[in-house]
Formats: C-alpha cells, structure tokens, sequence
C-alpha cells in the first residue's frame, strides 16, 4: 500500500472511476473510495498501477464539474489565487489536505480504522 499526503493541494484527482457516489461538495473527513477497472503498469503515476485507490479529503472541498476530481474551496477564490489581492489567509497556513491510499484495498481499510481523521482536524487551519 502507498499512503501520500498532500498538504494545500489545488486538486485531489480521481483515478478511475468512484466506487458508489461521489458527492458534489465532500465532508471534511470523507473517503471517496474509486475503482480503476484499467489499471496502467508502465505509468509513473501509481493510483494509475493499481485496481483499488482511495482519497481522504480534508478541509471544504467541491466536486469539479468534469468529474475527473475535487478542488479546494479556495480555489475557486479569485483574491485566494490572484496575485495582486491581499490574502484573507497566508500562503503559510493549513486550508486542504488530501490523503491518497493506493494497493491493497483490506489494507487500506485498517490504515483508515487506525487513523484519527479528528487529529488531523484539530490542527490551526487558519481560518
């Protein structure tokens, strides 16, 4: 199993296809469990490799209209993402994190049993 965090990511991407529904606005806290039915074994990329990923968001995230991912909320802030405007919050501070889990899908549900998402939650998120 390959377990990577990305901390103020602009996109959590879905690799695949999600396993049941994919909600348009995600709780913070969420798992969006997908199923690559075409796993890619020479691609760099390894949520591609693999048949079972999962995506833990973190933070206000919303679905993008395509399908292929959620993006940040802040995102979709003009003034968040000029570069002209004054900044609401620093570029220093925590607003998103997105946890990928790739392989073994039995594993990835104990990672997930074992982890306090609530520890996460409970960190200075600036706002």
């Amino acid at each position: 199993m390959i377990v990577e965090v990305e901390f103020n990511s602009e996109f959590a991407r879905i690799v695949g296809r999600p396993a049941g529904s994919a909600p348009a606005t995600a709780a913070s806290g969420q798992v969006i469990w997908e199923n690559n039915a075409d796993p890619d074994p020479n691609t760099v990329d390894f949520p591609a490799r693999v048949h079972a990923n999962a995506i833990l968001l973190i933070g206000n995230w919303k679905r993008q209209a395509d399908g292929g991912g959620y993006r940040p909320t802040w995102y979709y802030d003009k003034r968040a993402t000029d570069e002209v405007s004054e900044k609401r919050i620093r570029s220093t501070q925590l607003q998103s994190i997105d946890v990928r889990l790739s392989g073994n899908a039995a594993a990835m549900r104990k990672w997930l049993a074992d982890m306090s998402v609530q520890e996460f939650q409970l960190i200075d998120w600036g706002w």
